[in-house]
């Protein structure tokens, strides 16, 4: 687990970013870990892809599970990550911690390890903070807008239609959800990392400022990246029958390090997807009966109730007697 090279790094003195994990260490060391299932991590990305204004709805439902939360994945699990000349990390890492002079808002760190002959732990130098609030940080402080570029609709959609992604362009000419996108882009802000902090010093001393804000300008999209993912994982998680969760049995192999003179590892809950919804719930409103529809494969999604957020796993939809209607999805982001 990422988690227990974390910590591992931190003890390590002969690595130039020991600072970093040293700090880092107890953080990870103390937070409720969750590792997520590839089945969990396919059906988030779902969630992210969805138009702003159906996450935007499912927002005040989210919070953190824990104060502070581990949450762990593996890189190649991320289908859009996977794209020619791209370095896909082997484990990625995001160490989320409630601020707590501001309830509803929480910063991410992003830690990967690339593993392989490559096989060194990094931390991304900005960090996510992220507002769940139900006013948001941009109305409570209009100041905290002047970093972003697209806090303002005509910032944002100039931003969007600079982009040649399909799904950009749509978001873009559609006001509502120009006005969903904005809110939640509002929500997201960029922060210089503090456990980054002994390094972000070095290279000031060494370099200059322009070189850490030129590393912190490369680092931003890294960040970024994370974002949208880990606001649709929280929706899984708050769901009321999306996930299931599993503690991991260490005992045995713990005991055997003990004896070996080596650290315990650290304990985690494996997330994983539930797909056992009853077929009666599964189907949901039709106004044609289904026994007169030809089969065809019904997406995953959330729908959102008074009670809270439910998922509908992806099903099959009519009879295959009629024969089969098969879609391909072409998602552009």
């Amino acid at each position: 687990m990422l988690a227990d090279v974390v910590v591992s790094a931190g003890s390590d003195h002969s690595s130039p970013l020991c600072g970093v994990f040293e700090r880092a260490t107890q953080a990870v060391a103390n937070a409720v870990r969750f590792v997520l299932e590839r089945e969990v991590v396919a059906a988030a990305q779902i969630v992210s892809e969805a138009l702003p204004s159906s996450i935007l709805q499912g927002l005040p439902l989210c919070r953190l599970p824990y104060p502070t939360t581990w949450l762990e994945y593996a890189g190649h699990d991320r289908p859009e990550i996977a794209a020619i000349g791209t370095t896909i990390p082997h484990r990625v890492g995001l160490l989320c911690e409630a601020v707590a002079e501001s309830p509803g808002e929480f910063t991410v760190n992003v830690f990967w390890h690339l593993g392989g002959r490559d096989n060194r732990v990094e931390l991304c130098p900005v960090a996510l903070l992220i507002d769940m609030t139900a006013e948001g940080r941009v109305a409570r402080d209009p100041q905290s807008a002047s970093q972003k570029r697209d806090a303002t609709i005509e910032g944002l959609q100039k931003l969007l239609l600079s982009s040649t992604q399909r799904w950009d362009q749509k978001v873009a000419a559609n006001p509502r959800e120009l006005e969903a996108m904005l809110a939640l882009s509002n929500r997201i802000f960029f922060i210089r990392s503090t456990y980054f902090a002994p390094v972000a010093t070095a290279i000031v001393q060494h370099s200059g400022a322009g070189a850490l804000e030129r590393l912190l300008n490369l680092s931003r999209p890294n960040a970024e990246a994370e974002a949208g993912f880990l606001l649709a994982i929280l929706m899984l998680l708050n769901s009321r029958n999306g996930t299931s969760r599993e503690p991991a049995d260490l005992a045995k192999i713990n005991t055997a390090r003990r004896k070996q003179g080596r650290h315990p590892l650290l304990d985690f809950c494996t997330v994983n997807l539930r797909l056992s919804a009853s077929r009666s719930r599964a189907l949901g409103r039709s106004d044609v009966p289904v026994h007169l529809m030809r089969a065809h494969l019904v997406r995953g999604h959330f729908k959102i109730r008074r009670s809270g957020i439910y998922w509908w796993s992806p099903h099959i939809r009519g009879d295959a007697k009629l024969g089969m209607i098969r879609k391909d999805y072409k998602v552009a982001l």
